[in-house]
């Protein structure tokens, strides 16, 4: 009886408890079909940056449906406002001219999901494409001003390896999980704190809005050369004076310069907190970065539920109290979308999901109460300033109630 039971407990600390070797991993996995007929099936990376499924893919929606609840009254106003927020002179114009012209505001927002939320992605030859979400629910998307469109996606065959498909080949890409056998073709997630003088942020790391696998490179130029280190073996890096001191993990310290990805031309190193969301630090705020190794695993694909509608009350200044399922912004329905506002020199970009109240505070500015009781004051975007194109609640399936964004006192999710 002891061989045996020696042999299966072998067998479980070989295969059960390997890290590179699980059923469920936090790594992009799929299939691929080409309009030729071609399938490919493995690990993919989307573009040259996302990886993962916490990664979010970001297009244009083509369509917004939400703007036939208005009435023509509501409609016609609401550009009045845009026109006021803009400081321009709407009160000699005519009302009919704003009415008509479709193409000064057409109501259109950004789209933005993390990779597990999505089941496939149809593309078409026209700059569209097609998401189907895990609910069932389609979305219509269009690429103009994202790089997640029109973009080439690297796949990790399994039979035939490393692929780089153009995105006029590819047809669709269905969202799988991942095999039982399974070891990534690519590193690790990065992971770290960031150092800003408002305070510091443990979390994923993307460098320079791209680098964000242990496997990708640093590269810059050294009083000798050029320099390229893989991250991995990169300890922590610091702004300083044209370029960056780099650490690497045997103590050895270099000032890099002269690129991007060290210099003031960087984009910004985005660190994501579960609970709150991305965060997007300016260089000019960076103090340095320290990487180390994660205490756990990302989210898988099976991790991730279906999509639920946003609900809860708004409060209006007239003391009225609204309950019901809730479109935000005249966009926003669902809790994988994201309210985006800036904090000092940070962008943040926070799931609703993740929100518990929303008090408006002046014409650009709201303070965001998560979940976890923390108040972030967020400005200057859309979402969070009277550029807000308002709210539906449904308290019913038929006939929302339209809260104006200058009406609004407070927003209480469930």
């Amino acid at each position: 009886m002891k061989k045996p039971l020696l042999f299966l407990l072998l067998v479980l600390f070989t295969f059960g408890f390997s890290k590179h070797v699980q059923a469920d991993t936090e790594f992009i996995y799929g299939k691929i079909s080409t309009f030729l007929g071609e399938t490919y099936i493995g690990q993919i990376r989307w573009g040259n940056e996302e990886a993962f499924w916490t990664d979010r893919f970001n297009a244009n929606k083509v369509y917004n449906n939400n703007i036939d609840f208005l009435s023509d009254k509501e409609i016609l106003q609401l550009k009045k406002e845009k026109q006021m927020y803009q400081h321009e002179d709407w009160k000699n114009g005519d009302d009919s001219q704003l009415q008509n012209d479709k193409s000064e505001y057409a109501f259109l927002h950004q789209f933005s999901c993390q990779f597990g939320e999505i089941k496939t992605i149809k593309m078409n030859r026209w700059e569209k494409a097609e998401l189907e979400l895990r609910d069932g629910s389609k979305v219509m998307v269009s690429g103009k001003g994202t790089n997640d469109m029109d973009t080439p996606i690297t796949i990790y065959d399994l039979k035939k390896g490393k692929l780089e498909l153009d995105w006029m080949e590819i047809a669709e890409v269905e969202f799988l999980k991942e095999p039982s056998l399974f070891k990534s073709a690519i590193g690790d997630q990065l992971y770290g704190t960031v150092f800003t003088p408002q305070g510091q942020y443990t979390g994923l790391i993307e460098w320079d809005k791209d680098e964000r696998v242990t496997t990708d490179e640093l590269n810059g130029n050294i009083s000798d050369g050029k320099f390229t280190e893989s991250f991995d073996n990169i300890k922590s890096i610091e702004p300083h004076q044209k370029g960056s001191l780099v650490t690497k993990q045997n103590g050895e310290e270099i000032y890099v310069f002269g690129t991007n990805d060290v210099n003031s031309k960087n984009r910004g190193v985005i660190v994501t907190i579960e609970n709150v969301g991305h965060i997007n630090v300016d260089w000019e705020n960076l103090n340095r970065v320290e990487f180390s190794t994660k205490k756990k695993d990302g989210k898988s694909y099976t991790q991730f539920q279906k999509p639920k509608e946003i609900s809860g009350t708004v409060k209006t200044k007239e003391g009225k109290s609204i309950k019901g399922k809730i479109v935000f912004d005249l966009d926003e329905q669902f809790d994988f979308e994201v309210l985006n506002g800036a904090s000092g020199k940070m962008f943040y970009e926070i799931p609703f999901r993740n929100i518990k109240r929303i008090l408006p505070t002046d014409a650009h500015n709201c303070t965001v109460e998560l979940k976890t009781k923390q108040q972030i004051q967020l400005r200057d975007s859309q979402d969070v300033s009277f550029k807000n194109e308002g709210l539906l609640v449904f308290q019913n399936s038929t006939n929302p109630i339209y809260v104006s964004w200058r009406e609004v006192e407070e927003v209480v999710f469930n």
